[in-house]
């Protein structure tokens, strides 16, 4: 089987020395949630990519996001500042 090109990259986000989790959410799907080295939230459109927001509020590697699966504008943030937001 050939390799295929991705589709759609999702850039501005670091991701170098440990996992980083991401997530599809939003009403119907539309985001892609992410965090980062750099103790910030990223927020993309899934169908072209485009960074839509960069959201501070942590002070550690952001390493597991999740949307809540009933209420689609909310998601929850976790970090290695011993937090969640």
């Amino acid at each position: 089987a050939e390799a295929s090109e991705p589709t759609v990259c999702y850039v501005g986000h670091r991701h170098a020395r440990f996992v980083v989790r991401s997530a599809f959410g939003g009403h119907a799907e539309r985001f892609v949630l992410s965090g980062s080295e750099d103790a910030q939230v990223y927020i993309w459109n899934r169908a072209d990519g485009a960074l839509l927001e960069v959201l501070a509020g942590h002070s550690g590697a952001v390493n597991a996001v999740a949307w809540s699966p009933t209420q689609h504008h909310v998601f929850a943030s976790a970090s290695d500042d011993h937090t969640i937001r």
